[in-house]
């Protein structure tokens, strides 16, 4: 998935409920991206924001994002 700034996504971490197989058709979606590097962290919640509302257009359902880097 990328991001406005063309930022590519180097890995996904599903958790919560769907991860532990505990999840409702209600559950919402638990995801860590993993970025090589964020670089500037000053914007880091405008992008874990855009993360979430593109996440919810292919989903249809509530998305919770933590994004992070390998550094």
């Amino acid at each position: 998935m990328r991001l406005t700034a063309g930022t590519v996504a180097a890995g996904w971490v599903l958790a919560g409920m769907i991860r532990r197989c505990e999840a409702t058709p209600r559950s919402d979606i638990n995801l860590i991206a993993i970025f090589d590097d964020l670089a500037d962290y000053s914007c880091r919640w405008e992008q874990q924001l855009c993360l979430e509302s593109l996440a919810l257009d292919e989903t249809d359902h509530a998305v919770d994002l933590f994004g992070t880097d390998r550094s």
